[in-house]
């Protein structure tokens, strides 16, 4: 039989109909995977052409793409000095940061006892930012260190808590099945945990990657004598627009090829890999384990209240002892000179007991109200746009792609290289501040707040509709209160990075506030200055991390 005649047979018309049209199918849903970035891309340069063309000609602060890339290009010889440096030290601390988390996630996972006391002090590490930190290992440390300790301070938080996500995320039966045949805890890891955690580590390597180029560039911003930041103080200096605009642009690549090369890996190396959801993860950042068999009025009920309360007190006090005798110590085993390094009581003193002790607290309660005033106000206006982009996104799921794109941009922009350019555009003002603190609280309000409202059960969503509700009414009866622990979850992130962005920006652009007060601190070597704001921005930032977290359990417990 010819071949004509066999597929003039109706059902193998038909098969290859099916199979010509899923073919097109196919090509059609790749080509909208690749164009969503190209689109990005083109809006991008045309929404950058348009006001630099209209709302910015003649102010010589928005020079237009073309004048951009063509600076870069005649300024190759700066970019060819500047960029390996700077990526030499934000590879090292990456590096660092990422191994060191890996190997604790696996030291809390194998060990659980250790993980209260070392998460508390994994949290302080999150909670210091970097830019508060940095005149403190710039003292400490020699040559490249401070950059390369800064990238690594800078990755290891969210490293650590992804990876232990990850980890914990393994398939019960797989472990069971393990178990059966006598396989212990680190077979265990290394045939089911360690490839289920596989996919989060490397969606925690895509987000470390532009940190660490932050920590590096913002080191460089306290001493060197090349790498990007350095070529940014001296196009700051000069004012030299168009080579500021082209250091932007340049570091912006690179953390966005980071993060494109890293996520292609991701996705090539687990394609076998069925990833687990990441809603366990604030679990791990210190939520007090319930009692499954107590009983609320009996004598279970009582000793799992009384087992709450000696938690919610005891390891905090441990804690900060802890904290505090691993900072003593430290002094002590470096053998730092008591002129420079300041240890607890030498704090206490300075702000509290000493006889200057209220002239000294005033400047740093001043800057302090500054510098909340400023990231409040970015706080909020992140977290309220990131959740009305969520909002569109879930009722529209098809412009996803689109924001989360624009999400990853601000992501990638190097916040140090962005806020004197806000500032000359916007006034060296708390406006300035508010616009850079509000970036850098989107990001992670979008993405949670997103799974949050996508969390709501199909059963709560399915009776809504039964009773007629449309997609606004399921938005505000179910959505809404089911995504609440995700928008704290969101905040226990944001809160700190906007602290981080408001003392960036007092520090490069608007020279009030506590990261100017650092700054200033630390160039005129007054070395209790810097330790008591140190002290006092970590105490603030871990304060508001709690606050978040006790929101986050209060809406998971109210079953929301």
């Amino acid at each position: 039989m010819s071949s004509s005649n066999r597929l003039s047979h109706p059902a193998d018309v038909a098969n290859v109909t099916s199979t010509s049209v899923g073919s097109r199918l196919r090509i059609i849903a790749r080509l909208r995977a690749n164009i969503g970035p190209f689109v990005l891309v083109v809006a991008f340069l045309g929404l950058w052409e348009l006001l630099a063309r209209t709302v910015f000609a003649g102010r010589f602060l928005v020079p237009p793409p073309e004048t951009v890339f063509w600076g870069i290009w005649r300024d190759r010889g700066v970019y060819q000095y500047a960029v390996p440096t700077t990526v030499h030290e934000a590879a090292l601390g990456f590096l660092w940061g990422n191994v060191a988390a890996i190997l604790v996630a696996l030291l809390f996972l194998l060990a659980p006892v250790t993980e209260k006391l070392g998460m508390r002090l994994a949290i302080v590490s999150y909670c210091l930012p970097v830019v508060a930190i940095a005149p403190i290992l710039q003292i400490v440390l020699t040559g490249e260190s401070p950059k390369i300790g800064l990238a690594t301070i800078s990755v290891f938080f969210t490293t650590l808590i992804i990876v232990l996500t990850g980890l914990r995320s393994a398939d019960p039966v797989s472990l069971d099945l393990i178990r059966v045949y006598g396989g212990g805890s680190f077979k265990i890891l290394r045939k089911v945990r360690i490839p289920t955690a596989l996919p989060h580590l490397f969606r925690a390597l895509q987000l470390a990657a532009p940190t660490a180029l932050l920590g590096a560039i913002i080191g460089e911003f306290l001493g060197g004598t090349q790498g990007l930041g350095i070529a940014m103080i001296v196009a700051q200096a000069d004012l030299n627009v168009t080579l500021m605009w082209g250091l932007i642009v340049v570091s912006s690549c690179i953390a966005g090829l980071c993060y494109a090369v890293i996520g292609l890996a991701g996705r090539r190396l687990t394609r076998w890999s069925v990833e687990a959801g990441t809603s366990a993860g604030s679990a791990s950042m210190g939520a007090i384990p319930a009692t499954a068999s107590a009983v609320p009025g009996g004598p279970g009920g009582a000793i799992s209240r009384l087992r709450r309360v000696a938690g919610s007190t005891v390891m905090p006090v441990l804690s900060v002892v802890f904290a505090l005798a691993v900072w003593d110590l430290s002094l002590k085993v470096f053998g730092l000179s008591s002129y420079v390094a300041k240890g607890p009581l030498d704090v206490w003193d300075y702000l509290f007991s000493g006889s200057m002790a209220s002239q000294n607290r005033s400047p740093i309660l001043s800057a302090l109200w500054t510098t909340l005033r400023d990231a409040g106000f970015g706080l909020i206006a992140g977290c309220v746009i990131g959740c009305l982009l969520a909002f569109i996104v879930v009722l529209v799921p098809r412009i996803e792609t689109y924001v989360l794109g624009w999400g990853i941009t601000l992501r990638v922009l190097p916040l140090a290289a962005v806020a004197p350019l806000i500032g000359a555009v916007f006034g060296r003002g708390v406006v300035a501040a508010i616009i850079v603190c509000a970036m850098i609280s989107f990001f992670p309000t979008f993405v949670l707040m997103v799974g949050g409202l996508n969390s709501a059960t199909p059963g709560s969503i399915a009776l809504i509709r039964s009773y007629g509700g449309g997609r606004w009414k399921t938005m505000r009866k179910v959505r809404i209160p089911s995504s609440l622990p995700a928008l704290f979850a969101a905040l226990k992130i944001a809160a700190p990075a906007a602290l981080t962005g408001a003392l960036v920006t007092e520090w490069t652009v608007t020279g009030n506030g506590m990261g100017a007060l650092v700054i200033v601190a630390s160039n005129e070597s007054l070395f209790g200055q810097i330790w008591a704001s140190i002290v006092i921005i970590a105490v603030v930032s871990i304060l508001l991390f709690s606050l978040a977290g006790l929101g986050e359990r209060l809406s998971a417990s109210h079953g929301y």
